[in-house]
């Protein structure tokens, strides 16, 4: 009784933390059974040895008589079936006694010592009905273990083990029922815990949904019972997109209409042993016969198409858009999902890989996925999303774990599932299982009609679509596939009558998109046998409602409902002539728009810039004079002033007309002239920054230098910015000083009061400026184009007036200061002592900085294995 006491009291530690989890009583039994076992080898008779004591040999010797007694099968028997009462018994008296002592209280059931040797009773009982709202989430650390070994499906979560233990605590006809987070009936990593334990266990459900319960999480409410049926029907009520305040009462009705004999829309009747021959065995009680029909076809993991997850990298560190970079050699093209856009998209990111991705690799939240499958072209699609929008992953991109992406596919494949996973069907279909994360896990199920009769029709569509998207987005120059706005969209000099003539080209262009997703859809619910006139049919056109609304223009703000926003687009071709201005686009596409290079084929990479931006080569002879070294005065009085290269760019552009342009423009905007746009800190740069924040990232290109009062501004263009950037800035401002200081000597001469007093004020905004500028080319200034827009204009917070970008900045320094970006150059150019220190202990800070003779934690050098066989090729595109 005492080695049994002592192994049941072991047990019992769980318990304060594990509750009813512990199945105290299958212990006691597994324990009783082991001793019963092993009887003979407990009770050993004991010799005495020579140098015993007389009184010590007596004990032993009674002792042994005992034990004897006992072997007898009449007294083993006697033993055991009172075992259990005697064991009951010595816990009271053992807990009775400890509780006195300080601090047991702790080691159990808080406050309660005695009274938690109920628990084993409460075990051991066994019950007609159990009502719950279990916790959810991970057991602690020290529960972990035994849920492991004792629940084999609790799939990490509370809530799926107290669902097995409830249904063993039931007697055999009894009832659990529980509400409890939605996610266990759907999410796939659940799918073992729903095999066992819910396919065909149901009763009832109530899908109830958001907003039910304090916690913000969408419940649902179950009715188990304690063994499986194959032929038990249970209901269901669907009350998930119903006003919270009214699901109680929809629920009451539905059951009261059910009672006779009548289903409200909202009620199923189901067989839930059906549910595990669903994809992820999901509770599909919503699944008509239709459906599960449908999910009966091949999915398109079996017909040899495979999604998966890309590289996790680091979004700090390692994003970068492609107007941020000069040197490309380290870069590669990413996706990593994108804007609701149908079967194409826009692109931009790119990911730093320099060395084969040595330093990305070093990190530590770096996290390696299908590297081998990297660089092949195929289809892709973010993983998040309520609606699923497939795009095409080009040569030599990556893919990534936000972006996912199926690959090894033939031209003829990647049109197909394009157009199938773009279809209503495969939207509709693929969001029956899940939820709006699309994990690889759920579209590799989504079962595929077979499509060899209408092959010709998708490849038709499908092509037609990445036309029209293409030729829109290309106006976009946020877009690596931008061809230039102005060489594509002006005809004649007369912006108004340009854009009023691409108005009638978005509008033809718009209906013939429509029509073709419309015949998309429509190609692939026959393929699916979905009758036109049928109810079904009707379920999924209805479902098209829940597409987010697509404007073919991709620049943000151009259109609202494809209708052009003429303001917008006025802004639009204003930062094509300041890029023209600063050496980004080359003036001569836009004079000579036939000389364009055309769209390559869909899956060729992209470039590394467009292909209307200016190439160094491209230079020599140029029509415009461009700044050396990317600064350009915002004063327009000066002869190096933004605002007169702009106007050059116009009058090389459009001659004569150019004035009539620039006023139309500047109508068009709102504003009294463009020097006003320019120099106005919400005119100019505040499209510019709005334009060029991109997934997540703000980095405008070009920067208005400026003194507290605004009185002198300077514009850098940040692909030319470098160490002499902020000495070329001081040496005009000390220029600009100068000239104020002459032109104060005249007009005090003249007695100019009030010339005197702007020039005063102009000289002090300049030597603040120019005390900024100073202090920041001491700290040192070192700029990199390789740790992005916002850690390179960080330190120059103070100088920028813009107040989302002068607060973005600000930010960005302080996370500078305290060592986020220490991955970065100018940390290293900043804090050298700080970067040296981390170092030492961190492997990737050491890579990255060129420091690796410091490092202490060296990795350790992996020992090459042997192979096998060979790996094969991966195939590219078939021709």
């Amino acid at each position: 009784m005492q080695r049994l006491l002592v192994k049941i009291w072991d047990k019992m530690k769980y318990a304060g933390e594990a509750g009813m989890l512990i199945k105290m009583e299958q212990e006691i039994e597994a324990e009783i059974e082991d001793l019963r076992k092993n009887w003979s080898k407990i009770n050993v008779v004991q010799t005495a040895s020579l140098f015993d004591s007389d009184t010590k040999k007596d004990e032993i010797y009674a002792e042994g008589l005992k034990i004897v007694a006992m072997n007898k099968q009449e007294a083993k028997e006697n033993f055991f079936a009172t075992v259990v009462e005697k064991l009951q018994e010595a816990l009271y008296t053992v807990s009775s006694r400890l509780s006195e002592e300080e601090g047991y209280e702790n080691t159990l059931f808080a406050n309660d010592a005695v009274r938690g040797f109920a628990f084993i009773e409460l075990c051991q009982k066994r019950y007609d009905v159990i009502l719950m709202n279990p916790p959810f989430g991970e057991g602690s650390e020290s529960t972990i273990g035994y849920l492991d070994s004792h629940y084999s499906c609790w799939c990490k979560n509370l809530v799926c083990a107290f669902f097995d233990r409830m249904q063993e605590l039931l007697v055999n006809d009894g009832l659990v029922g529980a509400i409890f987070d939605r996610t266990v009936l759907i999410k796939s990593s659940y799918e073992p815990f729903r095999k066992k334990n819910i396919c065909g266990y149901i009763s009832a459900c109530a899908d109830t949904g958001w907003n039910v319960l304090d916690a913000s999480v969408e419940t649902s409410t179950l009715v188990l019972s304690k063994t499986p049926s194959e032929s038990r029907e249970g209901v269901f009520f669907d009350v998930l997109d119903d006003e919270p305040a009214c699901k109680a009462e929809i629920i009451k009705q539905s059951i009261e209409t059910l009672i006779y004999g009548k289903n409200n829309r909202n009620t199923f009747i189901r067989n839930s042993a059906e549910f595990a021959t669903l994809p992820n065995s999901i509770n599909g009680y919503y699944f008509d016969n239709k459906i599960l029909e449908a999910f009966e076809r091949e999915s398109i993991e079996n017909r040899g198409f495979y999604a998966m997850q890309g590289i996790g990298f680091v979004s700090s560190s390692h994003f970068r858009i492609f107007y941020e970079l000069r040197n490309q050699v380290n870069y590669k093209h990413m996706y990593n999902g994108s804007s609701y856009s149908l079967f194409y998209t826009t692109y931009c990111d790119m990911t730093n890989w320099e060395n084969d991705g040595v330093y990305v690799k070093a990190h530590k939240s770096y996290r390696s996925s299908n590297l081998s499958s990297q660089f092949i072209p195929g289809v892709c699609y973010g993983e998040r999303g309520d609606i699923l929008d497939m795009h095409f992953l080009k040569s030599n991109m990556f893919f990534t774990k936000e972006g996912l992406s199926i690959v090894n596919l033939k031209w003829n494949e990647a049109l197909v599932l394009n157009s199938m996973f773009n279809s209503i069907y495969g939207q509709y279909f693929l969001n029956l299982y899940s939820g709006q994360h699309k994990w690889t896990g759920y579209t590799n199920l989504l079962p595929m009609p077979d499509y060899a009769t209408r092959q010709s029709d998708i490849e038709r569509i499908i092509t037609e679509i990445i036309d029209i998207k293409r030729w829109w987005f290309s106006l976009d120059e946020t877009n690596l596939e931008y061809h230039g706005l102005i060489a594509q969209v002006m005809h004649g000099h007369h912006l108004a009558e340009s854009l009023d003539q691409l108005q009638e080209k978005l509008t033809a262009d718009y209906s013939r998109y429509q029509k073709l997703v419309k015949e998309n859809d429509d190609l692939w619910m026959d393929l699916a046998e979905i009758e036109a006139d049928s109810d079904f049919r009707a379920t999924l056109n209805a479902y098209k409602s829940r597409r987010p609304y697509e404007e073919l223009l991709s620049i943000d703000g151009a259109g609202n409902g494809n209708v052009i926003n003429k303001q917008v687009m006025a802004q639009e071709i204003v930062m094509e002539l300041v890029g023209m201005a600063f050496g980004r686009w080359n003036i001569r596409y836009a004079t000579q728009p036939e000389t364009i290079p055309p769209f390559g084929d869909v899956f060729d990479a992209l470039p590394f810039m467009p292909v209307v931006s200016l190439q160094s080569e491209e230079a020599q002879l140029y029509p415009l004079t461009l700044p050396t070294d990317g600064i350009l005065m915002g004063d327009d009085s000066h002869p190096d002033s933004l605002v007169k290269r702009v106007q050059e760019v116009m009058h090389s552009l459009w001659k004569n007309d150019a004035d009539e342009m620039e006023s139309e423009l500047c109508q068009l905007i709102g504003v009294d002239s463009l020097q006003t746009y320019l120099e106005s800190p919400n005119g100019f740069f505040d499209y510019h920054f709005k334009r060029y924040t991109k997934s997540r990232r703000k980095a405008p290109i070009y920067w208005p230098v400026s003194s507290p009062e605004g009185e002198i501004t300077l514009w850098v263009y940040y692909p030319q910015l470098s160490s002499q950037t902020l000495p070329h800035l001081l040496l005009l401002l000390s220029k600009e000083h100068t000239a104020a200081q002459s032109d104060l000597t005249a007009a005090q001469l003249a007695n100019d009061k009030k010339r005197e007093a702007a020039l005063l004020n102009l000289m002090g905004d300049i030597r603040t400026l120019e005390a900024e500028l100073q202090q920041l080319n001491d700290l040192p200034y070192k700029p990199n184009h390789d740790d992005g827009v916002p850690v390179t204009a960080a330190p120059l917070r103070n100088v920028f007036r813009h107040n989302a970008w002068k607060k973005e900045c600000l930010n960005n320094w302080e996370d500078l200061q305290k060592g986020e970006y220490d991955w970065s150059h100018l940390a290293y150019a900043l804090y050298p002592a700080r970067i040296r220190e981390k170092a030492k202990k961190d492997w990737c800070m050491a890579l990255t900085h060129g420091l690796e003779e410091l490092c202490e934690n060296k990795p350790k050098e992996k020992k090459p294995r042997k192979k096998r066989s060979e790996e094969p090729t991966m195939q590219l595109f078939d021709e």
